[in-house]
């Protein structure tokens, strides 16, 4: 295909399409997809820890996540 090698995709999951409608089969149940924006970005997440999930659960918040932006070639 002729594909400068930086431009190839070596995992599956790092094709995903803009839309997913997640099959029981899938494994790329992890990924989410958000807008491109030109402002700041606030991400809050929960996660379950411990065996069965009965740890402490550990916070993550994050608001000064900014989107990549296409670099010049």
């Amino acid at each position: 295909m002729q594909i400068p090698l930086p431009k190839q995709s070596t995992f599956r999951w790092t094709l995903l399409p803009e839309q997913l409608d997640y099959q029981p089969d899938e494994q790329e149940g992890g990924n989410i997809i958000l807008p491109r924006v030109s402002t700041p970005i606030t991400l809050e997440a929960r996660f379950a820890s411990g065996n069965n999930k009965q740890g402490p659960v550990i916070n993550y918040r994050n608001d000064k996540l900014q989107c990549a932006y296409d670099s010049p070639e």
